[in-house]
């Protein structure tokens, strides 16, 4: 059987984690594939027992940098466990597993996940700092890309941000979209009971649902200020955020201080991510940036009509047919002035629903996640042992 490393940071829950454990799912079941997980930061992560539920080994291997000595001790590993493929998901840093594929003689995937690559300036301390990051950013970014045996960007857009750094068109360079579940139905009471229990909106609310990490880059500024524009314009609105991260202490903070405060419900982590979904009215997602959102392909399995940032990854996600208007992150009247008219129309909230559930069934699917990775798995051996 062939034997697989996916390299993460950890297996915390988010958009690459929960993907991996479906796909872990999928290649045991199938008996193609050991597919078995590394995690470079010292902890393993709140998923990470599902994945070994499921058969996969997973080792801590604590490595911050791609430094020499980290090269070594990862490339030792793989020969060690005799693994046929390095699969990487650490972005800015897929080189050091670039490096230790190539050095113990394996084929190796760099897959990137965001059209952001570089360090955003926040998170960088200082005007040096800052520019001894982007240095290193980039300079492993042109590395892994032209020594990847596979570039995988999750997205065209991806793909494009990754032209900037190494346009050589020469590279084995493919888009693999990855893909979610399909969720079970609910019945009409079981919707009634997450709306009243869990969400706490009255029969009138117009429910915004809202997953993701609390972090910059999800913008959760802007769903707290659409949220007090519909309400000043009269549209009876409860935005329900979904998630946990280094900000959720300043965003409850803003929560607290907000307007229409008692309209807004932070659940934290949740594992009934569908069946919150099958429930709100509305997935909202104004993020300054992204790859293309596992959450969107969650809406449209669910058959949630989704209001999102115009950027090239979230317009890629939503297809150029999906018809909707899209927002500026940065304008929070406009996303307020589109889910407004969604609010008021049914018929329209009845085709976008329609139209996200083919879109899922078209490209989202974990089926078609699996075949398509999978498919560039056999290439790989193939090209290794010819």
């Amino acid at each position: 059987m062939t034997k697989v490393l996916h390299i993460v940071t950890w297996m915390n829950r988010g958009g690459i984690e929960t993907w991996l454990v479906r796909f872990i799912r999928e290649a045991h079941r199938l008996g193609e594939y050991q597919v078995d997980v590394l995690c470079r930061a010292e902890q393993s992560g709140s998923l990470a027992y599902k994945a070994e539920e499921l058969g996969a080994k997973v080792t801590v291997l604590p490595m911050k940098l791609a430094s020499k000595s980290n090269v070594i001790k990862l490339a030792k590993f793989i020969s060690a466990e005799k693994y046929d493929i390095v699969h990487s998901h650490v972005n800015s840093h897929n080189s050091l597993a670039v490096k230790a594929a190539k050095s113990a003689n394996v084929p190796s995937v760099a897959m990137y996940h965001n059209e952001r690559l570089e360090v955003a300036p926040e998170r960088a301390a200082g005007r040096f700092r800052n520019l001894l990051a982007k240095i290193y950013v980039r300079k492993n970014l042109r590395y892994a890309i032209r020594n990847a045996s596979l570039v995988a960007p999750v997205s065209q857009a991806v793909q494009r941000a990754l032209g900037k750094y190494c346009n050589d068109s020469s590279q084995p360079n493919r888009v693999i979209y990855l893909g979610v579940d399909r969720p079970p139905i609910l019945s009409d009471s079981q919707i009634g009971e997450v709306r009243r229990g869990v969400f706490q909106a009255t029969q009138k609310q117009f429910v915004l649902l809202h997953v993701g990490a609390f972090a910059h880059q999800k913008n959760h500024e802007c769903l707290l200020k659409t949220l007090h524009c519909l309400r000043d314009i009269g549209v009876p609105a409860k935005l329900v955020l979904v998630g946990d991260g280094q900000r959720w202490e300043e965003v409850t903070a803003q929560i607290k201080g907000h307007r229409y405060a008692e309209d807004i419900v932070a659940l934290g982590v949740r594992d009934d991510i569908n069946q919150l979904m099958a429930s709100a009215d509305c997935f909202l997602l104004p993020s300054w940036h992204e790859g293309l959102p596992i959450t969107v392909m969650e809406a449209f399995a669910n058959g949630l009509p989704v209001v999102a940032s115009d950027i090239p990854s979230i317009r890629e996600a939503l297809g150029s047919n999906y018809p909707i208007d899209m927002a500026s992150p940065s304008d929070a009247q406009a996303f307020a002035n589109i889910v407004k008219e969604l609010a008021c129309d049914e018929g329209r909230r009845r085709l976008l629903s329609q139209q996200g559930k083919q879109r899922f069934e078209e490209q989202f699917s974990i089926d078609a996640s699996y075949e398509s990775l999978t498919d560039a798995y056999r290439q790989l051996l193939h090209g290794a042992q010819s």
